[in-house]
């Protein structure tokens, strides 16, 4: 199960990313890039099985990384919505998200 303690995110008794340093902390598991699905803001990206069309799943890599949308950059992403919440509900939100997904990774590959 994930849990949040202070500002690191578990799975497992495992912390897996965090937020203390005010800034997004990504491992580049590569799982937003696999759940495109669960998100229609990021419909014009998705393969049609929930994968970016961008994301090259045998080196787990984005083949535009440093041309990305918008969207796909945490940091940068934040200009979108910083009138509607504080930076660092942002980062909050965006590592729930994170964890939710390899919450559920970790639930797959135990069944």
């Amino acid at each position: 199960m994930a849990v949040k303690n202070k500002n690191s995110y578990t799975v497992s008794n495992k912390i897996i990313a965090s937020t203390q340093s005010n800034a997004f902390s990504c491992d580049q598991c590569g799982l937003c890039c696999k759940n495109l699905d669960k998100s229609t803001s990021l419909d014009f990206l998705n393969r049609g099985d929930g994968v970016c069309v961008h994301f090259n799943e045998s080196e787990s890599l984005c083949n535009i990384y440093e041309d990305r949308p918008l969207l796909c950059r945490v940091e940068d992403g934040y200009t979108l919505f910083k009138s509607q919440i504080s930076k660092q509900k942002y980062y909050d939100l965006n590592m729930q998200s994170c964890t939710a997904l390899k919450a559920q990774q970790m639930i797959f590959k135990e069944k």
